[in-house]
């Protein structure tokens, strides 16, 4: 029976990052600068070099730095983590921060069951279904969004409003520079759109989020309707969900 590959410095890095990124937390400046020395001194060896920007994308998903985080994610590319476990890795952080359109470019090199489950997320949270819908999927999620869809319908839903929508809402994180994640959501026992996002964010700032985009809907009276059918819930990261997190 063959051995399993040894694991290098930069795949054990990006394991101990990854574990971060699920316990919910920003870096501090310190600790963010740490990882950087650390992934610059590796990178000096020539090996690995693609999941080494992987490392620092994550090391500036971590560290609120989104702009840093993007750049370093399309380094890794170009040095060639483009296979589907490295795009993945990347599409996880992607999501939280409402970079989806490379996010469902990500996922749907990966048919596994963990990346076509976020794609259905993504579905759920941004209702654009007509990206993910030309991409090749496996039947099972084609059949889910196809249900989803079917669902939106019986709510009387505009998907292509819906995402414009939800468009709005997500520029308005992005600005902000906000890690997030959609924890729960409800769209067949209520007569309502239910989602209910985490921020790695205090009060204060969630709420100047909503607040923002309250006010910008009251500007906009073409949003009343498809803003009285989408509830959107924005809290601060709890202990109860975050391990829901997308």
């Amino acid at each position: 029976m063959a051995a399993p590959a040894p694991k290098t410095k930069a795949t054990q890095l990006l394991e101990e990052l990854s574990c971060v990124s699920r316990q919910n937390t920003a870096l501090s400046e310190f600790k963010a600068n740490k990882y950087l020395r650390e992934i610059n001194k590796l990178l000096e060896s020539k090996v690995d070099i693609a999941y080494l920007w992987i490392c620092k994308g994550f090391v500036y998903s971590l560290s609120n730095q989104p702009k840093q985080m993007y750049e370093a994610f399309a380094n890794a590319q170009k040095l060639g983590a483009s296979d589907s476990l490295s795009m993945f890795n990347q599409a996880t952080q992607y999501i939280l921060y409402g970079y989806y359109d490379e996010a469902i470019d990500a996922l749907c090199l990966n048919y596994g069951k963990v990346a076509q489950g976020q794609l259905e997320r993504v579905a759920l949270a941004t209702f654009a279904y007509h990206k993910i819908e030309q991409k090749n999927l496996t039947a099972e999620t084609k059949e889910i969004l196809r249900v989803r869809k079917a669902r939106l319908k019986d709510l009387e839903i505009d998907v292509d409003q819906a995402h414009k929508f939800m468009n709005i809402f997500y520029d308005l994180m992005r600005k902000q520079k906000i890690r997030y994640g959609l924890v729960r959501h409800n769209i067949y026992n209520e007569e309502e759109y239910y989602l209910h996002f985490e921020a790695v964010a205090d009060n204060d700032l969630t709420q100047s989020v909503l607040n923002e985009f309250d006010q910008y809907v009251a500007d906009h009276p073409e949003l009343y309707e498809i803003n009285a059918k989408i509830n959107i819930i924005l809290t601060p990261i709890s202990s109860i969900w975050h391990n829901s997190a997308a």
